[in-house]
């Protein structure tokens, strides 16, 4: 079973990506990887207290594959990186509380529009 790792991306002070958890235990996994378009995944997982606080508590956390972990000049090598965008609950009679945690590739934030706030030439 490959591992999953939970990355935070925009931790402060932090000049580097860090790896905050890893989802070792899951039901099912789809990961599609494109080269030119958005790849996509969706994993579900127990609804334990650890992998509900990894994939809910701060929005634009990534999750990258063991196998696509790779260092490069003392450097951690993250590829094929996705980004959460959506986590849904369910309960399952067989598996009990399940969460279902899909996404993006991390390619989404470029097509994704950003406003700052105007500001002032004075």
């Amino acid at each position: 079973m490959q591992q999953i790792y939970v990355i935070e991306p925009f931790n402060q002070g932090s000049t580097h990506f860090e790896i905050i958890g890893m989802i070792g235990d899951y039901y099912s996994m789809l990961w599609h990887v494109q080269l030119y378009g958005l790849g996509y995944f969706e994993i579900t997982l127990p609804a334990t207290q650890n992998t509900v606080r990894l994939v809910t508590d701060i929005e634009g956390r990534f999750l990258v594959r063991e196998c696509d972990i790779s260092e490069s000049d003392g450097q951690k090598v993250f590829k094929n990186g996705m980004i959460i965008r959506n986590v849904t609950t369910r309960y399952d009679a067989d598996q009990g509380g399940c969460l279902k945690v899909s996404g993006k590739s991390v390619k989404d934030i470029l097509s994704q529009r950003i406003i700052l706030e105007p500001y002032s030439t004075i």
